[in-house]
């Protein structure tokens, strides 16, 4: 197939060739004109000469130019196109075919190998050693007395009390003579928290009442390792006004000598009533 660059090629050779021959024969033309009128393409005028009475006018001599005939229009041969001869593809080569050499058969032999069979695993048993259990320490509630009667209770009413009460951690077993130590150093402990106990104003006015549990850790000097509010009344100030007491309180009183154990661990209820005296 013709290519488009060849299509350009001849059709600018033909614009080239039809552009020559008309300026060829513009040229032509204009030379005709110009010798058709007066000699050498000059008109002459006559009335420019006026009158000359009997004088004669020479004749003019009008030279007749013979008129050039036009040279034939040269054909313009359209460029021969030249069709380019088909080039045909050379036939691919044929692969030879690749000669596979043989492999050499391995002849398996029939032999079956028996799978050892493992032994089932025991399993041991761990069996997981009792942990002693801890012994907790038991805690002892000591009713603190809100009135001035509380303070000058006798042991025996003292006494009766202690029985609703448990006693403090011990680390060795008790005797009867430990428990009335025991009982005879709570009944101290509870008068002298009771000295220093005060109802908050602003609580008695705003008529509230509640218990109040403060837990204690003594020493066997008196002297406290460890006290929070174990339970909340529901009134930031009566329990203000229980860690007040103990801090007023401290040191507390020692252990007695029949009290073998060295710290004590105790929850005191501390009562507020509208009707206590402080």
């Amino acid at each position: 197939m013709i290519k488009k660059q060849h299509w350009l090629i001849a059709l600018l050779i033909a614009c080239v060739l039809h552009a020559a021959a008309f300026i060829s024969f513009a040229s032509t033309d204009q030379i005709d004109q110009a010798e058709d009128t007066g000699k050498s393409g000059v008109e002459i005028d006559l009335g420019m000469l006026g009158d000359l009475g009997t004088a004669t006018a020479d004749p003019i001599v009008e030279e007749v130019v013979a008129e050039k005939e036009p040279e034939p229009e040269k054909e313009i041969e359209p460029p021969e196109v030249v069709e380019p001869t088909p080039v045909e593809p050379e036939p691919e080569p044929i692969p030879e075919p690749v000669k596979l050499d043989p492999k050499p058969v391995v002849q398996k032999n029939d032999v079956k190998i028996k799978k050892q069979v493992k032994a089932p695993k025991v399993e041991k048993k761990i069996i997981p050693k009792e942990k002693p259990t801890p012994i907790k320490p038991v805690e002892h509630k000591v009713a603190v007395a809100a009135t001035k009667t509380a303070q000058k209770a006798t042991s025996s009413t003292n006494t009766t009390r202690e029985k609703k009460a448990s006693t403090g951690t011990q680390n060795t077993l008790s005797s009867g003579a430990q428990k009335s130590a025991e009982r005879s150093y709570f009944a101290e402990l509870s008068a002298k928290l009771a000295r220093h106990k005060r109802y908050p104003n602003r609580s008695r006015r705003l008529h509230e009442e509640g218990i109040v549990v403060l837990f204690i850790a003594i020493n066997r000097d008196g002297t406290v390792t460890n006290s929070y509010i174990s339970k909340s009344s529901g009134f930031p100030k009566l329990d203000e006004a229980v860690l007040s007491m103990l801090r007023k309180a401290s040191p507390l009183p020692a252990f007695p000598d029949d009290m073998k154990q060295a710290n004590l661990s105790i929850n005191i209820p501390i009562d507020f009533k509208l009707n206590d005296r402080r």
